[in-house]
């Protein structure tokens, strides 16, 4: 199924430590589907999560009480589940409520992945190795097995963290602007994941970009450099 793509930068961290023990975040799909219960009927589809994986939506048959659902419009929120009492389950449903708690973010937009068009800047695209992360010592960055790449093409931007792979779309503008859509990335375990958590999040906070001789420097709304990535012979 074809997801709506964001042309926002849309990240939104929630701490662990801000959610109650029965809450939870997750993203509701911007259209419903078919799906078979004692009937045919139309689910909302949701995934848990920061970021949208387009291959891992499920289909949720009971709704979330409380949320009025958009065509058209992604919705981020955060939702109790609740575990009700058998005497006060519907025939053939949950047990579990599923309740909105608080909406972080709706994105609303009407081009595909497919078909998203806006294209990058020539000058950007290819294969760039990362040298430089802001809060990361070079030495550490440099002692990765996976060294972290960036692969930049006509309207998409993807590579490795040094632990996942990740993916997006991307359009820049003449002034330098860097406007991503949803970043999408894979579920591998690693031994140590705080540089590729830092590097996801400056590469979400990244605005602008600049380009001098074969570095490709990324910066936020402060001007300020997040990271370098070179066109060199990197190990990918």
């Amino acid at each position: 199924m074809k997801i709506i793509i964001s042309l926002l930068s849309i990240f939104m961290t929630v701490s662990c430590a801000s959610l109650k023990e029965n809450q939870k975040v997750i993203w509701v799909n911007n259209s419903k589907v078919d799906c078979q219960g004692m009937v045919l009927q139309k689910c909302l589809q949701i995934q848990e999560g920061e970021f949208i994986d387009p291959t891992k939506w499920t289909n949720l048959f009971d709704g979330i009480k409380g949320f009025e659902f958009v065509p058209g419009q992604l919705t981020k929120m955060i939702v109790s589940e609740t575990k009700l009492p058998a005497h006060l389950v519907p025939a053939d449903a949950s047990n579990i409520e599923i309740r909105l708690v608080k909406v972080l973010k709706t994105v609303k937009e009407t081009a595909s992945l497919e078909k998203l068009e806006g294209k990058v800047d020539k000058e950007i695209q290819g294969k760039w190795g990362v040298s430089f992360i802001t809060d990361i010592d070079v030495n550490e960055l440099n002692t990765l097995t996976k060294k972290p790449f960036v692969q930049i093409d006509k309207n998409r931007i993807s590579g490795n963290n040094g632990c996942n792979n990740f993916f997006s779309t991307l359009k820049t503008s003449a002034n330098h602007t860097l406007d991503f859509g949803f970043f999408g990335e894979t579920k591998m375990l690693c031994p140590d994941v705080k540089i590729s958590d830092v590097f996801m999040k400056l590469l979400q906070q990244s605005k602008t970009y600049k380009v001098t001789k074969k570095k490709l420097i990324l910066l936020n709304k402060d001007n300020q450099e997040l990271i370098i990535l070179e066109k060199k012979k990197f190990k990918f």
